[in-house]
């Protein structure tokens, strides 16, 4: 079983939280608890789930869509090299297998302009 994770209010900008890459798997569920304390000192918590996408193989930019932007992303970061981790996690690798090579281009322009699931 894996550990916890937790994340403190300096992830939170806003409304949102930002979860570092490879910290939740692909479509997964998860339970997510809050405790806020109000102008007034009252205390409250409130408990959500949400479950995560899945991988969007041709999705070079992690924006969920396919189009122009990947393939500039996939040409600009030629080379890289990344942990493997779900497409677009990692600037240009749009296949996930963590080399921003011809494989991304490839699976970039045979997804081009196709709705992520």
């Amino acid at each position: 079983m894996q550990a916890n994770k937790i994340f403190d209010n300096r992830a939170v900008v806003g409304n949102s939280v930002t979860i570092p890459a490879g910290v939740l798997g692909e479509s997964e569920t998860y339970l997510w608890f809050t405790t806020s304390i109000n102008s007034f000192a009252y205390t409250y918590s409130q408990k959500r789930t949400f479950t995560t996408l899945p991988a969007c193989e041709g999705d070079a930019d992690g924006d969920r869509d396919r189009d122009f932007a990947d393939i500039s992303n996939v040409l600009t970061n030629f080379g890289m090299m990344y942990q493997p981790a779900p497409p677009g996690v990692f600037p240009g690798d749009a296949n996930g297998n963590g080399a921003v090579d011809f494989a991304d281009v490839t699976a970039v322009l045979t997804s081009f302009g196709l709705a992520c699931p």
